[in-house]
């Protein structure tokens, strides 16, 4: 079999997530994985994950959605029987990294697809994607410059152009908040989100009356947290990723802070609640549809066979990962096989019938969905009315 880059790296994760890479290896050796007989009877698909770093998790999301889609894929008999590989790099969500992963899987493993996360990630790798006329297929970054990179960048997830609109309206009329104190992370993702929300929310009549930011992948937030108690605003609006607020929370309640909380969309999943347990309660966000257990039937049947596969709910990105490995292979059964093509395939599409949601692209390759205002009551992720 062959040996790559990626398999040495996967290996220094944790035993529970190389477990799931090792399945997912073998998964796609399903006929024949690699040798150059069986190299003209495959697709690849690339994708550049961090699968270790700051944010693992994300490459954990990855490699269970990634295997859901490709079972299913091998049960439909895949492309007229030429099968879709996986080629994973471990970007460790950094930049530097994922450049380098980026420019391996073009021009060695010549993909012509690439799909990746981060908001630092996406906008560094979004250029080399658009010179070499490749598709980047974004599952989770929401930096509103993601738009203006080009018309080979797709993206499965709404900007924060978009959401913010609906998270600033809630945090006026829905939480009646005045003022608000800005914690974020300090990259990207979280300097362009929160950013986009206080010029949206100043303009609705809120004041930002203290602004913190914390590394990623931060654990302790006692010194943020503590300017924020005596900034004393109505809300504060916390930017970053699953792990970190889940942390942010429960150290917020253990210095008795009284503002509520809320975020911007892909948070609420089953890490935060774990991590932060009680102190999650009341946390809103404008959050994605996706919904494993209150959702359409096509999510709810998602997150049934996930949940008995893997035994926690899926969150939104393994969900974005199967909908772009499933449009890709969309893509490959109309015919599409140049980077053009598969580009004029997802322009095309409306209300394509993702496990996420439909799926329509708007001209610039952003998707057309919109959020909905989600709440933790009694433990549980549920619907504002």
């Amino acid at each position: 079999m062959r040996t790559n880059r990626t398999s040495k790296q996967i290996r220094s994760v944790p035993a529970t997530l190389w477990a799931l890479g090792l399945v997912l290896a073998l998964a796609l050796t399903l006929g024949g994985l690699t040798g150059a007989a069986h190299a003209q009877e495959e697709f690849k698909y690339g994708a550049v994950m961090p699968v270790t770093g700051p944010i693992p998790q994300y490459g954990e999301y990855f490699i269970r959605g990634s295997q859901l889609a490709l079972e299913d894929l091998e049960k439909g008999g895949w492309i007229d029987g030429r099968k879709i590989r996986v080629v994973l790099e471990d970007g460790k969500n950094d930049p530097k990294v994922s450049l380098a992963a980026i420019n391996k899987l073009i021009n060695i493993d010549k993909v012509p697809i690439v799909e990746t996360v981060g908001s630092s990630v996406v906008l560094a790798l979004g250029p080399v994607a658009q010179e070499n006329r490749v598709i980047l297929v974004n599952t989770a970054a929401q930096n509103p410059n993601v738009r203006k990179i080009g018309n080979f960048i797709f993206s499965l997830v709404p900007l924060a152009d978009g959401v913010m609109q609906t998270t600033a309206r809630q945090a006026v009329e829905g939480m009646k908040a005045k003022t608000a104190g800005l914690l974020f992370v300090n990259n990207e993702y979280g300097r362009g989100v929160s950013s986009t929300f206080q010029k949206l929310f100043e303009g609705s009549g809120g004041k930002v009356v203290a602004s913190e930011i914390h590394a990623q992948g931060e654990t302790d937030f006692t010194t943020p947290l503590t300017k924020l108690k005596f900034a004393n605003a109505d809300i504060v609006f916390f930017v970053g990723h699953e792990n970190e607020l889940g942390y942010a929370l429960k150290k917020a309640k253990q210095i008795g802070m009284k503002s509520r909380w809320l975020a911007p969309p892909g948070v609420f999943n089953p890490l935060t609640l774990t991590l932060a347990g009680d102190a999650a309660e009341g946390l809103q966000a404008a959050d994605y549809p996706f919904d494993p257990v209150y959702g359409t039937e096509r999510m709810r049947a998602f997150g049934k066979r996930y949940q008995e596969r893997f035994r926690v709910l899926p969150g939104n990105a393994a969900a974005r990962t199967y909908d772009a490995i499933m449009l890709y292979a969309a893509a490959l059964k109309t015919g599409g096989r140049t980077p053009e093509q598969i580009r004029d395939y997802l322009l095309s599409v409306k209300n394509f019938d993702g496990v996420s949601g439909p799926v329509t692209f708007d001209k610039e390759g952003i998707t057309l969905e919109q959020p909905v205002v989600r709440v933790v009551q009694g433990g549980k992720i549920i619907l504002m009315k």
